[in-house]
Order: C-alpha cells, then structure tokens, then sequence
C-alpha cells in the first residue's frame, strides 16, 4: 500500500459498499443495494486533486438492479477525474456483457480497461456468482480490443481454489486471445470464514512458472504472477 501511495496510485470503489452480486470469494456484502450519490464523480475528482494522484484505478461493485447497472455513473466518473489530468485505469463489472453497456465505457476514454477473469473455466461457476460467466468475460474483454486495438487491457486471476497448471495455462492462452496486455496472478487469500476456503497456498516456483510461461510463450506486454 505504501507503494502505490508513493507512487501516486490510488483506488476508488463507486457505486456503493454494496454488491447485486455473491461471489463465494469476495468479501464485499450482498444486497441491501444503496442508492447512487449524484455527486460521486466530483467527490472522486476532488479527492484525486486533494491527494496529487498521477494514477487512478477506478472500481466498483456490480448494480444489476439498475437500468444500465451503473455503467453511466461510472463513465461520468471517469470523465470528470480525467479532468483533473490523471491517468485513469477503469476495472469494470461485466455489465452482463450488454454491448451498448459496454461501449457507454469505451465513449468515456479509460487509458487502460480492467475485467477480471478472476479463476478458470472449470472453478467459474464455483466461486463467482451465477450471472458472471468465464466467456462472457472474455467477450467482454475482447469487446474493447475490437473497438481499439491500442487501448490497454488487464485482467487478473486468483490462484488457490484448486486449478491445476494445465488450466491456468488455458486461461492464459484465452486471455491473450482476446488480446489482453496485462495480466496479474495472485493468490487467493480468504477474507473470513464466510467464503470459500484455500485449498492451496502456491509456491514461489509456481509462480514464476507462470511468468516464464507467459512472458516467453506468450507474447504479453506485461505478465506479473505473484503471491500478493
């Protein structure tokens, strides 16, 4: 954490504290949705002034109870931090893969576009809520790479759940598929005992298994395997 506020990096969630979604991971409560504060992307906005950020990750929790699930508060949000000169990385929901949702996104101009895969196909239905989906992810990625083939992607996967090498090497061929430029690989590490359980805590070597494999076979502009 010191880190990135050294480097000027910071994260907003937006959206709320709470999410429409379970995913049997995530800590983040369920239901109980809140309502959107209209004067959110400002708050944000000045926050980034107030803190001299070069850097802003821009996040939230998933809203399928509303109309266009927050994607238009979300565009609205990165369009007034930009204001303040920062870079801005959004790592958006699945917006249930709605492509008009979608591109409400790519409109407000993210320097780099975050989803995360978050496992592999096989533990998918295991661990995230039943309205995510391991294609639809993909898609979603894959979306934006269509649109404009320079703009950044990212995408993350945890490692713990019990996936074996050959599956993650498979999720690290379909994430570069689609074109996916950055990809993080990290450990899973249960918030509390409300969610899933570790079923295994990955050595270094595995770790850096990964990053040979997918910084040499696979071409990615940045591959960053590791614990944390």
């Amino acid at each position: 954490m010191a880190e990135c506020w050294d480097s000027g990096t910071a994260t907003f969630m937006i959206l709320g504290s709470n999410c429409s979604r379970g995913c049997r991971f995530c800590s983040v409560t369920h239901g109980g949705m809140m309502l959107v504060d209209p004067e959110e992307p400002v708050k944000v906005r000045d926050s980034a002034i107030a803190m001299s950020l070069k850097f802003v990750v821009i996040t939230s929790v998933d809203r399928d109870d509303l109309p266009d699930q927050g994607s238009g508060h979300f565009a609205r949000v990165i369009t007034e931090v930009r204001s303040s000169g920062v870079l801005i990385e959004a790592l958006i929901p699945d917006f249930s893969g709605r492509e008009d949702l979608l591109n409400t996104i790519f409109r407000a101009s993210p320097d780099v576009l975050a989803h995360n895969i978050e496992t592999v196909r096989r533990l998918t239905p295991v661990i995230r809520d039943q309205r995510a989906g391991y294609e639809q992810s993909l898609k979603v990625l894959k979306y934006f790479k269509d649109r404009n083939s320079s703009l950044i992607t990212k995408s993350s996967i945890m490692l713990g759940h019990g996936e074996t090498d050959q599956e993650v090497e498979q999720s690290m061929n379909d994430l570069r598929a689609v074109g996916v430029d950055i990809l993080t690989i990290g450990q899973y590490l249960r918030p509390s005992k409300k969610q899933i359980e570790v079923t295994e805590y990955c050595s270094m070597e595995r770790f850096k298994m990964f990053e040979k494999d997918g910084g040499t076979k696979k071409g990615s502009r940045l591959w960053l395997p590791g614990p944390l």
